[in-house]
């Protein structure tokens, strides 16, 4: 358990000076931006893939989702906070899916005596097809978000 308190410990520091340091409004500026150059509908199917690269490159998927929280303001951004929650925990599940640094993987390749990397390359095909079922029910969901009671 000590791991995953260091874990969100970090997360919370790191959470905390980026609100100290106001870097949250840039973020928020940045995206926004390639938000309003890509379109709504697209950045919603990319937002997904973010913990998953980061949990490639090393960043616990909760961390990172923790940190898009809150530095990704829906407001600002023009995105229902339901539909953006969507796509974060989304992207979260299929970092824990395929993330080859998560305790999930770690387990199970040591109960299948395989490495992780091989482990999450035997995860990738059913990852594959939920996070594009999840881009097309994040689609439709903007693109109906009015027909919706929420």
């Amino acid at each position: 358990m000590k791991d995953q308190f260091y874990i969100y410990l970090s997360a919370g520091f790191f959470i905390s000076c980026i609100k100290i340091s106001d870097t949250n409004d840039l973020l928020n500026s940045w995206i926004g931006q390639f938000r309003n150059i890509i379109g709504v509908e697209f950045f919603l199917i990319v937002l997904p893939l973010i913990p998953l690269v980061f949990a490639f490159l090393g960043l616990h998927p909760a961390v990172t989702v923790t940190i898009m929280a809150e530095s990704l303001n829906p407001e600002i951004l023009g995105i229902s906070s339901l539909i953006l929650t969507v796509a974060m925990l989304a992207g979260a599940v299929s970092a824990f899916l395929v993330g080859p640094f998560n305790a999930t993987v770690a387990l199970m390749s040591s109960i299948v005596k395989e490495s992780s990397f091989k482990v999450a390359q035997w995860n990738m095909s059913f990852t594959s097809l939920y996070i594009g079922s999840v881009m097309a029910y994040l689609f439709l969901l903007q693109h109906f978000q009015n027909l919706i009671p929420f």
